[in-house]
């Protein structure tokens, strides 16, 4: 019974204490009034439109913005998180799905597109009145790869780049090991992305795919 009530005290306290830390974080965020935009289309070199969901301080100066370029949702948590964080910095934060996914139109074809996509989303930031001009990229492991791929376009509004768990060598690290494919990774990593694909060329069949395979 001591121990059931102790423990029954413990996550008491926890769940008390994260309780505190969101009220905290809520707390901060309305400190800091920000401007919000969700679903802004921003046209590609093809016709194409992306959807971005954008932050920045409500003012009418002109901000830095850090951008991330995703193909796991724009609006997720992790992402509002992140946007709370930088506008308190000053900065403005747009996050965009990538061409295909979610509520990007297009075709989902994986880093294929995004080096120039993501230099057409800087351009459009830099036109925006909000903007001074300046914008770096951050993200890990698919969002930070994709940074290799926009700084092959040198935009000159890049001015930072932060990619992390993202090689810029993949021959040798990350999808593959010293030029060996690394199948687990990649076919879970494609499985995961069945949903929420606008297009795709082939469909996306990696079940069969995988029974049809060695991979035991």
């Amino acid at each position: 019974m001591e121990r059931r009530t102790t423990r029954f005290f413990a996550v008491g306290a926890a769940v008390l204490l994260a309780a505190a830390r969101l009220a905290a974080q809520q707390a901060a965020v309305l400190d800091h009034a920000m401007t919000i935009q969700y679903n802004v289309r921003i046209p590609m070199h093809d016709g194409v439109t992306l959807s971005a969901d954008i932050y920045r301080p409500a003012d009418d100066a002109r901000h830095p913005t850090i951008f991330e370029l995703t193909p796991y949702n724009n609006n997720s948590n992790n992402s509002m998180e992140g946007a709370w964080r930088w506008v308190r910095r000053g900065y403005a934060f747009v996050t965009v799905d990538v061409r295909g996914r979610f509520d990007s139109d297009g075709a989902f074809t994986p880093y294929r597109s995004d080096g120039p996509d993501g230099s057409d989303v800087m351009d459009w930031v830099a036109g925006q009145g909000w903007s001074n001009g300046k914008v770096a990229t951050i993200g890990g492991s698919y969002l930070g790869k994709n940074q290799w791929e926009m700084a092959k376009q040198n935009n000159p509004h890049h001015v930072a780049m932060a990619p992390y768990v993202a090689p810029q060598d993949d021959f040798f690290d990350l999808s593959r090991y010293d030029g060996v494919p690394k199948l687990d990774l990649m076919y879970t990593w494609l499985m995961g992305m069945d949903g929420r694909v606008a297009q795709s060329p082939a469909g996306w069949k990696w079940g069969a795919i995988m029974r049809q395979l060695p991979l035991v």
